[in-house]
């Protein structure tokens, strides 16, 4: 496999106050609660075992892309190694980002973790915006509440122009992305089922799911 080089990666980011040293250490117990070797691991996801050991030392903070793929081999949520024991209550000021290189798009967190059953996150699409080149998928099912702006929602064949108080809800299976129609600021509140992995839809649009 192809070795993965994390700079310069145009991929999801995060942008949260979590600690370096809190994601090394949890891929690193559940590395060795698999049994696996940093080489083993590092064979599975396509990077160095270098790479990985300075991760689990808080040295360098992978990218979401690489993160999805650790997730895999280790069968856990790709939130599962930025999270912390959450305290209930999100503060305004405390929210986690989520950003998307080479989008204006930028998610903040209203749930305390993303272990449950359902992600709800503020997300905000500047104006002509696009959430992503093309459009993804995932396993779960999304719910959009558009609160300012205007949001046109590409599903599968079909495209939605939203307005404030209009809603949708579809399931993230069929390739899907946003577009800020206009030159104003698209403001929405986002509810996903499940925090699964994103994946990009092959030519044909066979989506696979994981």
């Amino acid at each position: 496999m192809r070795q993965l080089h994390e700079r310069g990666s145009a991929t999801r980011s995060t942008d949260g106050d979590y600690p370096g040293s809190a994601l090394g250490e949890r891929l690193r117990a559940r590395r060795k609660g698999m049994g696996l070797s940093l080489k083993a691991l590092a064979d599975r996801v396509g990077v160095s075992a270098s790479f990985l050991s300075q991760v689990e030392r808080a040295r360098p903070n992978p990218s979401f892309a690489t993160l999805i793929m650790l997730s895999r081999a280790l069968e856990v949520p790709a939130y599962y190694f930025l999270l912390e024991s959450p305290d209930p209550v999100v503060r305004h000021d405390r929210r986690r980002k989520l950003t998307v290189p080479g989008s204006s798009l930028v998610y903040e967190l209203l749930c305390p973790d993303l272990q449950g059953s359902m992600e709800v996150s503020l997300g905000r699409l500047g104006g002509g915006g696009v959430s992503s080149e093309q459009p993804l998928a995932h396993a779960a099912e999304e719910f959009i509440l558009v609160l300012e702006g205007c949001l046109e929602i590409e599903l599968g064949p079909r495209r939605y122009r939203l307005e404030p108080g209009d809603s949708i809800y579809h399931h993230g299976v069929a390739p899907h992305r946003y577009m800020a129609f206009g030159q104003e600021d698209v403001v929405f509140l986002s509810a996903v089922s499940l925090p699964i992995e994103v994946v990009t839809s092959p030519p044909g649009g066979v989506v696979d799911v994981k």
